[in-house]
């Protein structure tokens, strides 16, 4: 049963416009996070709509604008004064409720028709990519939060405590969640010293799926359950109401171990930041276990007791499990490549997306498959190089990437990406200002606009679409997906 739901203001950074979503999120939502552009990319490709994972005021986009032709040493400076508008007050930490999140992202799915089916579980973009081509709902199990702060980019402590203090306030409020305060000073740096990042996810199947799953899907439909059991060392920390734990580093090139032992490049890294070289980033009092890795991984039981659920009601369940987010990359290619197959078309181009830099609606207007990258880190790079070789040379690549501010050691540069795709018959930076990249603001202010532009120059008579059989005809020639990464 949905408690008391009060929706408060949304801030202008994060507005939901680009969507058209009536209901106003949480403030407390961090809404350009991965699980909920997921969500949101996929509600919209199935409205019609494109969606604009960072939505902005003109004047906002003006100012960007201006303040992208300025040095990189001055961008950054003022990105960095800018994240001070970032996240919520600590005083909404008390009023943080799981059934108004999931109430919001429930009503991304406007009216009341009904579907085929929905998409149950961990969230990435593939996993949109797939939710969107089979015009399937999608409901993760991440919610991640955003408090205000002031901290020293390489004080875990302190980011520690605030965060796990926050934390143990919300399971008690909110109890059987998990939490997880996730600092990353390598890839975050630029957002850790203002904003403190504490993850939620559903360990067991809520009453609000179980309602809107009887509600909105046809009698007999499809429940697509995804899984993934990509591992993070993490530290666990007592709780009576809930999961705790505190994640340092994510996926990248540096692995989760390199993080809490320091290693001599991280030490430079810091030294160049004008950090201590010896700070460190582990906690000598506590002891870290592997856990399912917050933005990407699984837990709990949700997805087991969707097989009880689905066998209750009558609905059909395809369970998907890989262990790396990659994993659904692929297969979501491979489901593109079907409803190509389908259509009687051959693949002209192939459209590299990026973390929360994908627009679903491109790809099933313009008939051109989506590989999607978690990151712009050279692990991401390894999996771009190990799909680039199953592509005819014949192809366009057009390519997305999310930018960053704070030069971590593991980013793939431009140049690379450039000279990978050198030898196929067009490359295409979608939304990428490539003398700026990656401290790049075009890259939030740009990328929904040239998407937009790029899908109506582009634009076939109907819309790619997969079935629930097709899926399975899929997963089944496909078998177990290929580990590109560790």
């Amino acid at each position: 049963m949905i408690k008391s739901i009060h929706y408060y203001r949304l801030q202008a950074f994060f507005s939901l416009r680009g969507c058209g979503v009536n209901l106003e999120a949480p403030e407390y939502l961090e809404l350009a996070d991965s699980s909920l552009v997921a969500i949101r990319a996929t509600a919209a490709a199935i409205a019609g709509r494109h969606c604009d994972p960072f939505e902005r005021s003109a004047f906002e986009k003006v100012l960007g604008k201006l303040v992208n032709k300025l040095s990189t040493s001055k961008r950054k400076a003022i990105l960095r004064f800018f994240t001070g508008t970032m996240g919520a007050p600590t005083s909404l930490i008390p009023k943080v409720n799981i059934d108004e999140i999931l109430a919001w992202a429930l009503s991304l799915y406007e009216g009341d028709g009904q579907y085929d089916g929905v998409v149950v579980g961990a969230p990435n973009g593939a996993v949109a990519h797939i939710a969107s081509l089979m015009r399937f709902p999608f409901l993760t199990q991440h919610y991640l939060c955003a408090f205000k702060g002031k901290y020293p980019p390489d004080d875990s402590r302190a980011h520690f405590e605030d965060g796990v203090k926050a934390a143990h306030t919300i399971l008690a409020n909110n109890p059987g969640l998990e939490a997880i305060v996730h600092y990353d000073p390598l890839h975050d740096r630029f957002l850790i010293i203002k904003e403190n990042f504490i993850r939620l996810k559903l360990m067991t199947l809520p009453q609000a799926f179980g309602d809107f799953m009887l509600k909105r899907i046809k009698p007999g439909g499809t429940v697509v359950s995804v899984e993934c059991t990509y591992p993070w060392l993490m530290y666990p920390v007592p709780c009576d109401t809930g999961q705790l734990f505190y994640q340092v580093g994510g996926l990248g090139d540096v692995s989760a171990q390199e993080y809490l032992d320091d290693s001599e490049r991280l030490q430079k890294f810091r030294k160049r930041e004008g950090g201590d070289p010896n700070s460190g980033w582990g906690l000598r009092d506590y002891t870290p276990i592997e856990h399912g890795e917050s933005e990407w991984g699984s837990v709990g039981s949700l997805n087991e007791e969707l097989v009880d659920f689905c066998s209750a009601n009558g609905f059909k369940l395809i369970k998907i499990s890989m262990p790396h987010p990659e994993g659904y990359s692929q297969l979501a290619f491979k489901a593109y490549k079907a409803a190509l197959k389908l259509a009687q078309e051959r693949t002209r181009a192939v459209y590299f997306d990026c973390f929360t830099h994908i627009d679903p609606r491109l790809n099933l207007i313009t008939h051109v498959p989506g590989i999607w990258l978690p990151f712009i880190c050279r692990d991401s790079f390894r999996f771009a190089q190990k799909m680039a070789g199953r592509i005819d040379k014949t192809c366009e690549i057009w390519q997305s990437l999310h930018p960053s501010f704070c030069d971590p050691i593991d980013v793939a540069p431009i140049e690379d990406w450039i000279e990978l795709f050198n030898e196929f018959k067009s490359y295409e930076l979608i939304g990428v200002d490539k003398a700026k990249y990656p401290a790049d603001l075009s890259t939030y202010l740009d990328f929904a606009p040239a998407s937009k532009r790029k899908a109506e120059a582009e634009k076939r008579p109907f819309a790619l679409a997969i079935d629930a059989d097709m899926l399975e005809k899929v997963l089944v020639e496909s078998g177990p997906a290929e580990k590109v990464n560790s």
